[in-house]
């Protein structure tokens, strides 16, 4: 794979939630944010934060890729890659476990600038603990143009704070 295409992938990986997103900010840790934090009461809200592995469509070519992502109580999400991209945005209810996320990143390669969308629609597991479903990655040109998309599936495992005992 040549270069600029490993790099908008892996620009698009940053958006790619998942499904997905961290760092949006701390939760504050009481009431409803402290069930979230220490794991409890988990299973109706996609707030938390995720390990989410990323995958393209197989004709597509591309990896799979892993982000961290951070969806807040209040609907924002971030998400970062690897090589610490960071994009930001929402996501939604939309139904008994189901959950829809649109979030917009900005990159530069070779001076260009390039903006992404992506959008997913997850569905959480009755225990809370992963979410998965497709998504669509939109890359545009500085003027606005769509370049081209990337569909595939997302998979997100839950994690919390773990003691330092």
């Amino acid at each position: 794979m040549n270069t600029k295409r490993r790099t908008i992938w892996t620009l698009i990986i940053a958006a790619s939630m998942g499904c997905i997103l961290a760092a949006i900010g701390i939760l504050p840790l009481t009431g409803a944010a402290q069930a979230m934090a220490d794991g409890s009461n988990t299973h109706n809200s996609p707030a938390g934060s995720w390990i989410v592995t990323v995958t393209p469509d197989p004709q597509s070519g591309l990896p799979t890729e892993t982000n961290i992502a951070t969806l807040t109580e209040d609907g924002r999400i971030v998400n970062v890659e690897a090589n610490g991209n960071v994009s930001a945005g929402s996501w939604k209810k939309t139904g008994a476990q189901r959950f829809g996320v649109t979030f917009m990143g900005l990159f530069i390669e070779n001076d260009q600038r390039f903006r992404l969308k992506v959008r997913a629609a997850c569905r959480l597991t009755e225990q809370g603990n992963e979410f998965e479903g497709p998504f669509t990655t939109e890359i545009f040109d500085s003027a606005g143009t769509l370049l081209f998309s990337v569909s595939g599936t997302v998979h997100a495992t839950r994690f919390g704070v773990e003691p330092l005992d």
